[in-house]
């Protein structure tokens, strides 16, 4: 089972999220996936991997039985993970053991 190592999503078959390893053979594209990440001091091994929901939807080949990345693909969304909590003011920091949650603001049944 794959993990997200930025978001901590765990690869399921209810996840709805599609996980691909870094590009660790490929130089230049690995040097520009961590330059999205803006993470300090950190190197992915063989088997890191992210979550489909770092990538827009045209990074996808979409025409085969599994869905793919296309070769030059590079993730580009990363909320900023050091969010706070509007009630505890907690940080949000990856790796924290701390989930966070947005508000339904769509259902406004839940909302109340």
């Amino acid at each position: 089972m794959s993990t997200c190592v930025f978001c901590k999503t765990k690869q399921s078959k209810y996840c709805g999220r599609s996980f691909h390893k870094f590009p660790v053979k490929d130089v230049l594209r690995l040097q520009q996936w961590l330059k999205e990440m803006k993470r300090k001091d950190w190197k992915p091994n063989r088997n890191s991997t992210l979550c489909s929901a770092h990538f827009t939807n045209d990074c996808f080949d979409r025409t085969g039985f599994l869905i793919t990345l296309k070769k030059n693909s590079v993730p580009t969304i990363f909320d900023n993970p050091k969010s706070e909590c509007s009630s505890c003011h907690r940080l949000r920091e990856y790796g924290r053991g701390y989930s966070f949650f947005k508000f339904p603001l769509d259902e406004p049944d839940i909302m109340k």
